[in-house]
């Protein structure tokens, strides 16, 4: 397997979890301060979550033991992007409670 297969695969895989689960208003907040909350919340996220390092990848030898190197590398990436997005996740929970906000029963 190349490079050029596994790009798309990891890309398909990674964007499979990218949502972000739902909050109800816990105080009587208003639609437009829920979502300027939510908002917020989705930016600090992804603000203080670690990027995923951008580190090349090179490998020589066979062709078996690079296609291996290649697939051992992809399967590392795409652990390192779940863990990534399963940190934001966690990060926008903490801001949405933080807020007053409480999760959405029918989402869990």
């Amino acid at each position: 397997m190349t490079s050029k297969a596994i790009a798309p695969l990891l890309a398909a895989l990674t964007l499979t979890a990218c949502g972000m689960p739902n909050y109800v208003p816990a105080h009587g907040q208003s639609i437009e301060q829920t979502a300027a909350d939510r908002f917020r919340c989705k930016a600090m996220a992804e603000g203080v979550t670690p990027e995923l390092p951008s580190v090349g990848f090179y490998a020589q030898g066979s062709q078996a033991y690079v296609a291996g190197a290649q697939i051992g590398y992809g399967l590392g990436m795409l652990a390192a992007a779940a863990v990534r997005q399963q940190q934001k996740v966690e990060n926008f929970r903490d801001c949405m409670t933080a807020s007053g906000y409480q999760p959405d029963p029918r989402t869990y």
